[in-house]
């Protein structure tokens, strides 16, 4: 691998949207537009070059590999920084000539919303299943016990503690998305219970359809059983009232 010198004429710019699979596997596509940025190549040069970087927001030097014959700028330190993102945000690549500069430039729902309806079915079943399921617990009492949320970041790391491993960020990445989480001004916020909810909300109606009377003998009786007899009667005995009523009203 030759380490390029050759500083381009004119610098080129675009933004990037992130899909999945640039975060995966680690690597940015370089639009038809600005291939004119392409150093020329000398002799002994290949289709690879190391050109020098920098991430914007930690202002941190990086190594980018150029792809000739794939068009895509990727490398580990590439990697390690996209590994951090999300589907759907927005990546400003500004090709100067002196060096290539990567800043986030904000989001796109609608591109994590597509990525989410892409998400492999039977991929998501393996995941809900054994480990996996562990895992989604894992993140759902995490950040129901943080109200304020979490950065995908925090996730990784609490989670990692709590599990006492270190779980694949692909993995975490994808229960988040389909596991019912909430993102949200890029943090993570737990799911909403609701078969919980739903359960509260029947026994609420079941019990605001027993007169007061009947409401003290269900809470005097000591059997189950005995609690739910008195409970449908008395749901029967209001349904009757009601059907009535409106037959008198018919």
């Amino acid at each position: 691998m030759i380490q390029s010198s050759t500083v381009i004429a004119q610098p080129v710019s675009w933004t990037q949207p992130l899909h999945t699979i640039h975060l995966l596997e680690g690597f940015l596509p370089v639009p038809s537009t600005a291939r004119g940025a392409y150093p020329p190549r000398f002799a002994g040069e290949r289709e690879k070059q190391v050109l020098r970087g920098l991430w914007f927001d930690s202002d941190e030097q990086l190594w980018l590999w150029l792809d000739r014959a794939q068009d895509r700028l990727y490398g580990p330190n590439l990697a390690h920084q996209l590994e951090w993102l999300e589907a759907g945000d927005l990546l400003r690549i500004e090709w100067r000539p002196e060096i290539i500069v990567l800043r986030p430039a904000g989001h796109d729902d609608d591109i994590q919303r597509e990525e989410l309806r892409l998400v492999d079915p039977e991929e998501l079943k393996a995941l809900r299943g054994g480990l996996g399921e562990s895992y989604r617990q894992s993140l759902q009492a995490i950040l129901t016990a943080l109200p304020e949320g979490l950065t995908f970041a925090q996730v990784v790391t609490v989670l990692r503690e709590r599990q006492g491993h270190d779980v694949h960020r692909g993995t975490i990445r994808t229960l988040l998305y389909v596991g019912g989480f909430i993102h949200h001004n890029g943090r993570w916020f737990a799911a909403p219970q609701s078969g919980m909810g739903a359960r509260k909300l029947r026994a609420v109606l079941m019990e605001s359809m027993v007169s007061g009377k009947q409401g003290e003998q269900v809470t005097e009786l000591g059997s189950d059983v005995e609690r739910q007899r008195l409970k449908i009667r008395a749901i029967r005995g209001r349904l009757a009232e009601v059907i009535e009523e409106l037959r008198k009203r018919l």
